[in-house]
């Protein structure tokens, strides 16, 4: 008996390259979105000019060691401080006048540095740097002799833009050249006493002798007019002048 076969063909359709580029892309999960076409069998329709893109970009992350400053925020100012040693000496001029007549505990006066404050060819405190001060007593004499006390307390200065504690105690008083003054001529004549020390336990009354300051004691003729403006006293740092220069 004999049997005869019959070969079959089957053909195999092969994929393109742009599809196996696709399925490629669809092993490894990243496919492009298929876009389905609108119902009316058109394709999709483009995105206007100018429309948001549907991407999302995550936020940059802020660099390590950076700050950002507010919008119209000024810039901090740093100071490099610098201490005035125990002892020195500048010369400042009154700008308001103290009348022992006029004036209270509490009251403040004003003053101007006439001499400024030099070390190592630097200038520390310089020139019309403000002084402010308190008056921190006042005392009348009650017999004929008609003699006063004020008592002078510093207590900042300023300068490089700011105020500056300061303590010092007054060593001279010298009237202004060119005002006439009981004390003596037109020539800048010593004015004042200064009392400290042991002396100013017997001339200073309880109630002066207990506040900060130095103890100028007026004679008859110089209370009357106290110290005008323009008077020039001789300072001493009781302390260290702490300041600070600006770091530009």
């Amino acid at each position: 008996m004999k049997m005869t076969m019959k070969r079959s063909s089957v053909r195999i359709a092969v994929p393109g390259p742009a599809a196996l580029v696709t399925i490629g892309l669809m092993v490894l999960g990243c496919a492009p979105e298929v876009v389905p076409e609108a119902e009316s069998g058109g394709a999709a329709e483009e995105s206007p000019a100018g429309a948001a893109s549907p991407v999302r970009r995550a936020p940059t992350p802020p660099v390590a060691g950076l700050t950002t400053s507010e919008p119209g925020g000024a810039p901090e100012i740093t100071y490099t401080m610098i201490s005035v040693q125990t002892g020195a000496e500048l010369e400042i001029e009154l700008l308001d006048p103290i009348s022992p007549t006029d004036h209270r505990p509490g009251d403040r006066f004003r003053a101007g540095v006439t001499r400024p404050v030099i070390e190592n060819n630097m200038v520390l405190v310089p020139l019309n740097s403000l002084v402010h001060g308190e008056i921190t007593a006042v005392e009348m004499s009650g017999g004929e002799s008609g003699a006063a006390l004020v008592k002078l307390h510093f207590m900042d200065v300023f300068f490089n833009g700011k105020e500056w504690a300061m303590s010092a105690s007054v060593v001279e008083v010298q009237a202004a050249a060119g005002v006439d003054h009981p004390a003596g001529g037109a020539q800048g004549p010593m004015l004042g006493r200064i009392i400290g020390g042991h002396r100013e336990g017997t001339i200073v009354g309880a109630a002066a002798g207990a506040v900060p300051g130095t103890a100028i004691l007026l004679s008859a003729g110089e209370a009357d007019s106290g110290l005008p403006a323009g008077t020039i006293l001789r300072l001493r740092l009781d302390e260290p002048l702490v300041f600070g220069i600006p770091n530009i």
